[in-house]
């Protein structure tokens, strides 16, 4: 996440990883990035991982669609 990123959510995934939620400009596109970040062991600030996506902001639509149905399905799954 760069400076000029605005951060939108931050996800606790476990002890040492969070997963951000942050808005930003790359080559004049407006990208939604979704990227784990994790505690180096040696401490200091968080660092960016290997894992995440950045996608078009036009892309969200289609991409609360998709997760709106993971959600109906993991509800189906669970006991």
């Amino acid at each position: 996440m760069s400076d000029l990123d605005t951060l939108v959510a931050e996800l606790p995934k476990n002890s040492s990883e969070t997963l951000r939620v942050s808005l930003g400009t790359f080559n004049g596109h407006d990208l939604v990035h979704l990227r784990v970040w994790y505690q180096p062991k040696e401490g200091g600030e968080p660092r960016p991982g290997k894992a995440g996506v950045s996608l078009r902001v036009a892309m969200l639509p289609a991409l609360h669609e998709a997760i709106g149905k993971a959600m109906l399905e993991a509800a189906g799954r669970t006991p």
